[in-house]
């Protein structure tokens, strides 16, 4: 497992957990991994990846597809959704706050 966060600034939820799943599957394709686990609590997201759902919002359209190239280099995939308080979410978000102080304070002293 590794975590990291990089600052993207504005987009929607759906894009940024969609630029998130693409920067956790470059980051397991570069790391050599052959099999991988996602756990989101973007239940449209996890459906969308999982053909569930259509994707309509054509700003969503270039990431999932983005998403789904980088998914076929791996033996084994699974996306799961989880509910808001699982202890990884919550680490998720620490990240992202923390992204977002950094990039304010940053903001700040320029």
């Amino acid at each position: 497992m590794k975590e990291s966060s990089t600052y993207i600034g504005n987009a929607t939820n759906n894009e940024a957990e969609y630029k998130g799943l693409i920067a956790a599957l470059v980051q397991a394709d570069a790391m050599g991994a052959d099999e991988i686990l996602i756990t989101m609590d973007s239940e449209v997201v996890v459906k969308q990846m999982r053909g569930e759902y259509r994707i309509r919002a054509m700003n969503l359209i270039p990431l999932a597809e983005e998403a789904k190239r980088l998914r076929s280099r791996f033996k084994s995939f699974s996306i799961v959704c989880v509910k808001r308080d699982d202890p990884m979410i919550s680490k998720t978000d620490e990240l992202v706050n923390y992204e977002l102080d950094q990039h304010e304070l940053l903001r700040k002293l320029r």
